[in-house]
């Protein structure tokens, strides 16, 4: 049997209500301020796989690593993002040790 068209409907749609990306974005970016009372660190990962990681087999000419936004600037420049904001998946993460990280830029965050 092959089902044409299906046609979804959710039983409690106001318990449950559907938000867009950005903000979902910016709940999540509130949440992570009220972890330690002030957000130091919070990144924002384009990807077509659905985890974050450093992959080995790195078809751009570039050096192989996590590249990631800051949350505030992906918040700001919502839908225009320089690069890879096509991707499938939106990772947002945290550094439990800032101080290793290595920039392209001399100032990450304020």
């Amino acid at each position: 049997m092959k089902i044409l068209k299906l046609l979804e409907a959710r039983r409690n749609p106001s318990l449950n209500p559907k938000i867009d990306t950005l903000t979902s974005l910016k709940q999540l970016k509130a949440k992570m301020a009220t972890i330690d009372g002030e957000l130091t660190n919070g990144f924002v990962s384009f990807t077509d796989h659905n985890k974050i990681g450093v992959r080995p087999s790195n078809s751009y000419v570039s050096p192989t690593g996590i590249y990631a936004y800051d949350i505030d600037y992906v918040i700001n420049q919502w839908g225009n993002l320089p690069y890879a904001a096509d991707r499938k998946f939106l990772k947002v993460f945290s550094l439990v040790h800032p101080g290793k990280l290595r920039s392209t830029e001399k100032r990450i965050w304020k």
